[in-house]
């Protein structure tokens, strides 16, 4: 390859584009930045995966405490429920966690569905899809009703026990 000089504007202008299209191509096969950008969507996309995973065995695990307070604690029941219920479609609280109200509604309509599998009610004072109540039936706690509650009936009621706790009897 012999040297022509560049002899007017348009051949400089073409030089400057082709050494910059090379050089653009070096500097990306050496950055890897394609390659990093997919990985990173890639990882972006586990770590939505391994939260849903998370938030669907958080969900369960308030399922089977939410039965286990009101009596269903076969394993084989407890199963058989849990085929019916969306965990995906649990709501979520203001924190993050499985939200009981939401967790009540689904074991409501499967009972409503399937009254021989499961007899689940939601209690007085509970408006689906809503956190605050409605109408408080519901008598005082007594220091001996909670020191009776087993670790589900405690869980299963927390926001009275937690007023309880704080003095509001």
């Amino acid at each position: 390859m012999s040297f022509e000089p560049i002899t007017s504007q348009e051949q400089f202008d073409e030089a400057i584009k082709s050494r910059l299209a090379r050089e653009r191509e070096r500097w990306q096969k050496e950055s890897g930045t394609k390659d990093l950008k997919a990985e990173l969507a890639q990882k972006d996309e586990e770590i939505a995966q391994i939260r849903g995973e998370h938030y669907r065995a958080d969900a369960r695990r308030a399922v089977v405490d939410e039965l286990a307070a009101h009596g269903v604690v076969e394993q084989g029941r407890v199963e058989r429920i849990l085929r019916y219920v969306d965990l995906d479609s649990v709501e979520a609280d203001e924190d993050g966690r499985p939200y009981f109200g939401s967790v009540r509604g689904q074991l409501a309509d499967i009972s409503k569905d399937l009254p021989e599998l499961l007899s689940y009610q939601l209690g007085a004072g509970y408006r689906r899809g809503s956190q605050e109540r409605v109408v408080s039936q519901e008598k005082p706690l007594t220091e001996e009703d909670v020191s009776n509650m087993s670790q589900a009936e405690i869980n299963s009621q927390w926001d009275r026990v937690k007023g309880f706790l704080a003095g509001q009897r």
